[in-house]
């Protein structure tokens, strides 16, 4: 990646954000929702429009994943004290769609490379998190069962603090499974991937000190997932788009390469061998081969030995192929001339 090509962005955005984080905190915090939503949604797009050009469905599960999430982040944005969208509800409100929206992000990368090697039941996954979205808006919205998280002139409940901590812990466990199947990805991606999630802890974390939505630890917190959306971005959005073969082929390339470590480790095997041979190529339904034959000529032992009195201990008769009987053996026991000129 280059990293000077995203400088001009990403000074700009941060130039904007922290203009209306010193002079108007909605416009920053509106700001920051709407670019991770953003984000969000158009890795759904890339993921949906390049599902039947990749072998597996890694992006199709974290694209399905995030337009979920962009869409409870929307919500509270939406929902942020001071929007006036929602009548009737305070500070408690944005907080329980945050936390909402952050268990699922990390629920979705840990299950996310379980898709490096498996399909993706693509009707029941999005069936899935439109139930568990649903689920999720009526316990906050409708049947009021979504834990308290923010109390005002309190501040952050134990359960908003707690989660934010097994969340942190979740996107460990995933930054540990990344590592596990790193190979599936070149080592730029691996390394935005694991960034964008240790950036989202370290966001995670700043949001169980504040004690006011407008305090400072709130503001690094939306700059901390910022870094990490837009990481993500550049990992998946710019290479699906500008280098597609990272993607699109990194599989076909490792099972090139393996097919040349196991052609090589093959070949010194045969390269070692006194006597042996291959079936090269089997045509005509497996009546004809192509035999490659190690040896300076065939007879495999009869080639090999030709000591004074080598000779079969098996009767001529039988010590012929089915396909090429041989009746007029000079002597009951072939000796190792014989036998080699048999075979020749």
């Amino acid at each position: 990646m280059h990293w000077k090509r995203h400088l001009p962005v990403l000074a700009v955005l941060t130039a904007l954000l922290w203009y209306g984080a010193n002079h108007n905190y909605l416009l920053f915090h509106s700001i920051a929702e709407i670019f991770s939503s953003v984000i969000a949604f158009t890795i759904f797009i890339l993921a949906w429009h390049t599902r039947r050009n990749l072998d597996n469905d890694f992006l199709l599960f974290i694209g399905t994943a995030f337009l979920f999430i962009g869409a409870i982040d929307l919500l509270h944005m939406l929902a942020y004290s001071g929007m006036g969208v929602f009548k009737g509800y305070d500070t408690d409100l944005p907080t329980q769609l945050w936390i909402a929206a952050r268990y699922m992000q990390a629920f979705s990368f840990l299950l996310a490379p379980l898709f490096l090697t498996r399909r993706l039941p693509v009707g029941m996954t999005f069936l899935a998190f439109g139930f568990l979205t649903a689920l999720l808006l009526l316990s906050i919205f409708s049947f009021d069962i979504f834990p308290a998280c923010f109390v005002e002139d309190t501040g952050l409940t134990p359960f908003k603090k707690v989660s934010e901590y097994i969340i942190s812990f979740l996107l460990l466990v995933a930054v540990f499974l990344f590592t596990r199947k790193r190979r599936a990805f070149s080592a730029a991606v691996f390394g935005m991937i694991v960034s964008s999630l240790v950036l989202t802890v370290a966001s995670e974390l700043s949001f169980t000190l504040y004690t006011d939505p407008y305090a400072l630890p709130n503001l690094l917190g939306h700059f901390l997932k910022i870094l990490a959306f837009y990481l993500i971005y550049v990992a998946i959005i710019e290479t699906g788009l500008e280098r597609p073969f990272d993607i699109l082929f990194r599989d076909l390339k490792q099972r090139e390469e393996m097919l040349e470590e196991s052609e090589a480790r093959y070949r010194v095997l045969f390269d070692n061998m006194k006597s042996g041979v291959a079936v090269y190529g089997a045509v005509d339904g497996g009546k004809d081969f192509v035999i490659l034959e190690q040896a300076g000529g065939v007879g495999g032992t009869w080639w090999h030995n030709s000591y004074p009195g080598c000779a079969c201990d098996v009767p001529s008769h039988l010590y012929s192929f089915s396909f090429a009987l041989k009746r007029d053996w000079p002597r009951p026991y072939a000796t190792q001339p014989e036998i080699r000129a048999y075979m020749e």
